[in-house]
């Protein structure tokens, strides 16, 4: 019975599975024919049957994928092959091999489903979509077209990220494709974006936060040069100085030093800045402090110091003559090729016109009809210009063919417009153009580094600095005075603006109002007079003393006032009134009054009244009052000393009234040297002014102090020594007499000279044919003498320093510290011997030329 069960069971699925199979048959055949209701009836009844069919759900493949359908819709079409396939894994092989009959096995259902995959990239193509592509990406996996699709969704994707722009678009790119052939591209317009989106505003705080944020940025190099320029923007050292802390190992790090050594040192701060200096920068301090002399070896030239230091070797075949004779203190040695700086290492190579340092170590280079700016730590500003100027050591002003242009010290544009001029009104900027100035504070160009915008709020037509530091404009026919950070200190307007001590005077319509420096404005005057320290209004037709800071009158009303020096007088009724610093004199207004000047800072004023003559100091304190009649006029002589004359005849009376001269000399001298020269008859006296001695008038020429009582004067055609008794301490015999030391003095004679012992009359050296002072202070005087043709040098303190054995001794060191170039010419052997000393007669460097014109090359002939 079961046997029969199991027969039937088989018989009745084959019967079905060849119904089914029947089925699809004939409705492939339908879709062949195109009879797609026909076909559809078909193939559902095939699912109903079995839903799992492969050849049921192969055959509704074929119907989606057949092109003339109206229902073609491919995407179906690969679903149902996809279930295909996914059944014929599942089937046994005895099941397989039944329905190949049908013909249908894997090879059938992948080669159909290729076909779809290949009509599917088709249509993702035509659409040419990063959408169509990514659908096509996800609903076909197994398509040979999956590389190409990528590359084409990935070109797309790219495409629209460019017409977008943005970085956003190239970041999401970038996330979705990161393994796209346009990567490296995007990547790089990703950043490049990103910079330009994150610091569109260009201030130094957008570009601080950008590298903070993205320390990696491409960019960095040049975000770090933005932030060196911005932060540096104001020019002022304590910038760089923080710049230099915040950003060390910057590869702007060594520029920013540069620059701030060389503000600093044109300052003459270095020692005080606290600047962490590299071991070539104190080089570079030590040298600057020291002088360059030149030397020659072997046919080329180099350069010692004053310790006989060879600080540049010899490698010059030629030296400009302005460097043979030493003491070359230029921080820079400009060759008719190159420019180098003490060190040696060059600033600039190329030809050389002419250099011009304009400071803050800027070199301003002439080559041909070209100007460039250079720094002397070697970087260039501009290439060719017509002009360069600095604006107080902290920016740079260019000139080219479009007018000038401001420059920060680092060679960055503060303002992208030219000018017709750029000056200098103490702490502010004048930009010049078409005959107005648009006027700017020092911080308005350091808040550039943080506010991009420049507005030209202060526009006058004139400007003047005043000696206070203020400025005085002129607008529209209206004037006024700024401040140094361009306050309105007096506003503009329809006046007219002068200062003086202590603030403004304004003339107007209405008259004359004072601007005192506290702020405060005075009503209207008739008239102001100042003459410091007075000021002198009219109010009412009568004269005060005002004071402009209180505002108040100083003193009574005049019918009228005058200035005699610094003294002021003021008439009321019948009297005169002087006015002192602390007190106010009345007189009778018949007095007579003159103004006596002194030698320093004193003044005096003579005063006759009622037959008396008294003199007055600036305190107004009577010095004495003697008859009128005792003399006509009377000026300071210096000290407690005044000269008085009657009848053309001079003498000195002192600030007691007392005669120290009687009034007989035809002249008196003022005083100096503790003494006072006198004249009469044509013959010269001298008078001490602490001792009071006299030397009646007797000589030829003045008489002049030797030492304290020992003056030398002229007689019969000849110098000699006397004292304050008048006694000779000498012979009349020198032609001319040099102060040596206390005890010795030079002395010629016979034009020659001799050093003479003062005190015993005996002669210390002779035949000496010249002096050449090296240096003559009070403290030292210093000679290269010349005895004999032999040269050699002595102090006044030291003595001899280099012994008289050279042909010849030039000092090609400074005045303070000399350096000696002395030859000895060997007429023998043909050769010149040549050795350099310091200031205390060490030997420093010895050179031998066998050829005169070596020689001659390295020879200094200032002397």
């Amino acid at each position: 019975m079961e046997r029969i069960v199991t027969i039937c069971c088989f018989l009745f699925l084959v019967t079905v599975q060849v119904s089914a199979q029947s089925l699809e048959k004939r409705a492939i055949k339908n879709i062949r024919q195109q009879k797609w209701e026909k076909a559809s009836s078909l193939l559902h009844k095939a699912i109903e049957k079995d839903p799992q069919s492969p050849t049921a759900l192969y055959a509704w493949s074929r119907f989606y994928f057949a092109s003339e359908n109206p229902r073609y819709q491919p995407d179906s079409a690969y679903a149902f092959v996809m279930r295909s396939l996914n059944g014929l894994e599942k089937m046994s092989p005895r099941e397989r091999e039944k329905i190949s009959k049908f013909p249908l096995d894997s090879q059938v259902l992948v080669n159909h489903r290729k076909a779809i995959d290949s009509v599917a990239f088709r249509l993702a193509r035509l659409q040419n979509t990063e959408e169509a592509y990514v659908a096509f990406l996800e609903h076909h996996p197994f398509s040979t077209d999956r590389e190409t699709a990528e590359q084409l969704r990935n070109a797309v994707a790219f495409l629209a990220a460019v017409n977008q722009n943005t970085y956003a678009a190239f970041k999401t790119f970038l996330e979705k494709y990161p393994d796209a052939n346009e990567r490296n591209d995007a990547k790089a317009r990703y950043e490049r974006l990103l910079f330009e989106e994150k610091t569109r505003d260009r201030r130094l705080a957008s570009f601080e936060a950008f590298l903070k944020e993205y320390p990696e940025t491409p960019f960095r190099k040049e975000i770090q040069k933005d932030i060196f320029e911005l932060f540096t923007l104001s020019g002022e050292a304590e910038r760089f100085m923080s710049y230099l802390k915040l950003y060390p190992g910057t590869p702007f790090e060594k520029r920013a030093t540069n620059i701030l050594f060389h503000i600093l040192y044109d300052s003459e701060e270095v020692a005080l800045s606290g600047l962490s200096m590299t071991d070539s920068l104190e080089n570079v301090v030590t040298l600057n402090n020291q002088y360059l002399v030149p030397f020659l070896k072997r046919g080329k030239f180099g350069f010692m110091n004053s310790s006989g230091f060879e600080v540049i070797a010899p490698s010059f075949d030629t030296l400009p003559d302005e460097y043979i004779c030493g003491n070359v203190t230029e921080d820079v040695l400009v060759f008719s090729d190159r420019i180098i700086n003490r060190m040696g290492s060059l600033v600039w190579k190329g030809a050389v016109e002419e250099v011009d340092d304009i400071g803050s170590g800027f070199l301003k280079i002439r080559t041909g009809e070209c100007i460039r700016l250079i720094h002397k730590s070697g970087f260039q500003i501009d290439s060719c210009i017509a002009d360069a100027k600095m604006i107080d050591k902290r920016f740079v002003a260019i000139q080219t063919a479009k007018g000038w242009n401001i420059r920060s010290l680092s060679g960055r544009p503060i303002l992208s417009e030219y000018w017709d001029d750029i000056d200098l009104y103490g702490k502010v900027i004048a930009l010049k153009k078409d005959r107005s100035n648009i006027l700017v504070t020092f911080k308005q160009f350091a808040d550039l580094a943080h506010e991009q915008e420049f507005s030209a709020t202060n526009v006058v037509d004139q400007l003047k600095l005043l000696p206070n530091g203020m400025i005085w404009v002129s607008a529209g026919g209206m004037e006024g005075i700024y401040d140094a950070g361009l306050k309105e200190v007096v506003p503009l307007g329809d006046h007219k603006v002068q200062a003086f001590y202590d603030g403004f005077i304004l003339q107007a319509a209405e008259g004359f109002s004072l601007y005192s420096s506290n702020g405060s404005r005075s009503s209207f005057f008739e008239d102001v007079v100042v003459k410091e320290p007075v000021v002198v209004v009219t109010k009412d037709q009568q004269d005060f003393i005002f004071n402009p800071a209180s505002q108040k009158f100083m003193s009574r009303g005049y019918d009228s006032t005058s200035f005699d020096g610094p003294f002021l007088k003021g008439w009321a009724s019948d009297s005169v009134f002087i006015h002192f610093p602390h007190i106010t004199k009345a007189f009778p207004a018949s007095m007579k009054s003159s103004f006596v000047a002194g030698k320093d800072s004193s003044s005096f004023v003579s005063v006759e009244v009622d037959g008396k003559r008294m003199l007055i100091d600036s305190e107004g304190f009577v010095l004495f009052s003697m008859p009128a009649s005792a003399f006509e006029t009377i000026q300071h002589a210096g000290g407690d000393l005044f000269i008085v004359s009657k009848k053309e005849k001079k003498g000195l009376i002192d600030r007691a009234g007392k005669m120290a001269l009687p009034i007989e000399y035809d002249a008196i001298g003022t005083a100096g040297n503790q003494t006072i020269s006198i004249l009469k008859a044509m013959r010269f006296g001298l008078f001490n002014v602490f001792t009071r001695k006299l030397i009646k008038p007797s000589y030829d020429k003045n008489i002049i102090p030797y030492k304290s009582n020992l003056l030398v004067a002229f007689k019969d055609g000849h110098q000699g020594f006397i004292d304050w008794d008048n006694k000779p301490q000498s012979k009349f015999e020198f032609e001319e007499v040099k102060y040596w030391n206390d005890s010795v003095a030079f002395v010629r004679k016979n034009k020659m000279w001799e050093m003479l012992d003062v005190f015993t009359g005996k002669t210390v050296l002779t035949d000496v044919r010249e002096l050449i002072p090296v240096r003559e202070t009070p403290a030292e005087k210093l000679y290269i003498i010349n005895q004999n043709n032999l040269f050699g040098v002595m102090s006044s303190v030291r003595g001899k320093i280099i012994p008289f054995s050279f042909s010849d001794l030039v000092n090609v060191g400074s005045v303070e510290e000399p350096l000696y170039f002395t030859e000895k010419h060997v007429s023998e052997a043909s050769v010149f011997v040549v050795i350099y000393y310091d200031r205390n007669g060490k030997m420093l460097r010895r050179e031998v030329y066998e050829e005169a014109e070596d020689y001659e090359k390295i020879y200094c002939q200032q002397n």
